[in-house]
């Protein structure tokens, strides 16, 4: 069990690594914003979020700056909510859009170097299948959300002539009043994403996460599902090597294989929730907001894994 000091540490180079991308992200988007550069070139991309989304173009920067960083593009968020660009309902929605650049990255990071050579083609495939389709519900879901609860945006044809004919700036006037921005978002942030990081890790430390009791002879699995299915819930890692060793080593067929790789991510989808996202959800967008995003993103999760394994049981 680690020392108090050994965790506050932790959570102090979290925090630094956390802001170190979160202010720059902020405070170049805000200069961005003050300079008008938002509706000069947004406007296309913008015509693809109103026109299926029902959202401002605004929300476009941050889905961008999400294919680096969900935390910087979080808090680009969080800031344009409090200067009013958009409302609490469009910054939820806009939030949930981040599960597609997150899982394009992924696909290129974690899913085709890693996850395919630890499980093998085939089985490998399927478990990108199943985050694929996980993406699709949710973008199905932002779009039924979207049209139903958000009004029409109106189109974004070129900007009006006022608007393109360029006046002297000060660039000095601009960047402080990008810094007062920033710190309306960031004296929040300031507060929660430590105080979140420090609730997690004092769990993990308590070992919450590491002594879940489970009976694999109850979900109709091979006895060697144990060690995958609480290896899943420690590290993805090292439960998809365990899962594509037994696999691959003859002690599971294919479709024992998806039924263990489902009940690992049913299982996992708690843990991860109070281990990983909550922290990232709860820390950045705040508690209301961040727990809605939070039991969102499990719920929608566990009905497309509970979907597939009911599917799978049908067919063996």
């Amino acid at each position: 069990m680690e020392t108090q000091i050994e965790i506050i540490w932790e959570v102090i180079l979290f925090s630094v690594r956390i802001f170190a991308l979160i202010i720059p992200g902020m405070l170049f988007a805000n200069i961005l914003l003050e300079l008008g550069f938002f509706k000069k070139i947004m406007a296309p991309a913008g015509y693809f979020f109103g026109r299926f989304f029902h959202l401002p173009q605004e929300v476009t920067v941050p889905f961008v700056s999400s294919f680096g960083s969900a935390y910087s593009a979080g808090a680009m968020l969080i800031n344009f909510r409090d200067q009013g660009l958009i409302d609490e309902r469009q910054a939820f929605l806009s939030a949930l859009t981040f599960y597609i650049p997150f899982h394009i990255r992924e696909m290129f990071t974690f899913y085709i170097p890693v996850a395919l050579p630890l499980l093998g083609m085939v089985l490998g495939s399927i478990y990108l299948s199943v985050h694929t389709i996980s993406v699709i519900i949710v973008v199905m879901v932002i779009i039924f959300l979207g049209r139903f609860t958000l009004p029409e945006i109106a189109k974004t044809g070129e900007l009006r002539k006022d608007e393109q004919e360029s006046s002297p700036k000060n660039y000095w006037e601009i960047l402080k009043r990008s810094m007062i921005s920033s710190v309306t978002s960031l004296r929040r942030m300031a507060l929660t994403i430590p105080l979140t990081a420090l609730v997690f890790f004092q769990l993990i430390s308590l070992g919450v996460f590491d002594s879940l009791p489970i009976n694999v002879e109850v979900l109709g699995l091979p006895p060697c599902s144990t060690a995958c299915i609480a290896a899943y819930m420690t590290n993805t890692v090292i439960g998809l090597t365990s899962l594509g060793t037994c696999f691959q080593g003859g002690d599971m067929t294919l479709i024992q294989a998806v039924k263990t790789m489902l009940w690992s991510s049913i299982l996992a989808s708690p843990v991860f929730l109070l281990k990983y996202s909550g922290a990232y959800y709860v820390g950045v967008y705040g508690l209301r907001l961040g727990a809605k995003l939070a039991l969102t993103s499990f719920f929608l999760n566990e009905v497309v894994y509970i979907g597939l394994l009911v599917i799978v049981l049908q067919v063996g």
